[in-house]
């Protein structure tokens, strides 16, 4: 999924005017941040420190793909690889769920995964070629899938 459906994003220190939020709660302090800010989108993908391993996270970031990341102190060297997601499914899915985290809960759903327009934000959206290899990816890894049409 992040593979093909995500892009890099640019790490950056925490602006001085975004308060750090709490450790170990990345998705609940990237969407309160990104519902409160008109400047600033929604990301979760993977991210990792210089020398570890890399974890599922959430962040958020500016309109040039500057990571704004109030979970993690920024140190060089970090990574970060995800897609945006539109507000509005993050807030629907926040008050459905009762919980932060979108990706998470939803990867497992292929009928989701599959329509594109539905979670990711438009002006982030990946190019056709990139979408139609994630189908196709997903075709094979979910046979069912190919069976509803996806490829």
């Amino acid at each position: 999924f992040y593979l093909n459906l995500g892009r890099d994003f640019h790490p950056r220190p925490l602006p001085p005017e975004v308060t750090a939020g709490e450790m170990k709660a990345c998705y609940a302090n990237a969407g309160r941040l990104a519902l409160e800010r008109d400047d600033l989108q929604y990301c979760e993908g993977f991210a990792m420190k210089k020398g570890l391993f890399p974890v599922h996270h959430a962040w958020c970031t500016t309109a040039v793909g500057h990571v704004v990341d109030s979970t993690w102190d920024h140190t060089p060297g970090m990574e970060y690889r995800g897609v945006v997601l539109n507000k509005p499914y993050l807030r629907s899915t926040v008050e459905r769920n009762g919980v932060w985290g979108v990706l998470a809960e939803m990867l497992p759903d292929a009928q989701t995964l599959e329509r594109f327009e539905l979670y990711l934000h438009p002006d982030w959206m990946p190019e056709q070629d990139q979408r139609a290899l994630f189908l196709d990816a997903l075709a094979l890894a979910l046979p069912s899938a190919s069976n509803r049409g996806l490829r």
